[in-house]
């Protein structure tokens, strides 16, 4: 990632950590989805933020394969 990226990268964690800190039951609501359970030694907030995180970075073109 460029320096411009990883400041985006890092301003968008910082946006997800407060808006699932200010509502703690979107965070579990957010990681409820999906076939494994979610391992509860890991705080639901920062989970949930960098779960956002790694969805967006997997979507991106540069990461999507074309053909």
């Amino acid at each position: 990632a460029t320096a411009r990226e990883t400041t985006l990268l890092l301003k968008m964690l910082k946006e997800h950590r407060q808006r699932f800190g200010a509502n703690p039951e979107s965070a579990n609501q957010y990681l409820s989805v999906g076939e494994l359970d979610r391992d509860e030694a890991i705080d639901p907030i920062e989970h949930a933020a960098w779960t956002v995180i790694a969805q967006l970075i997997l979507n991106l073109d540069e990461t999507l394969s074309r053909g």
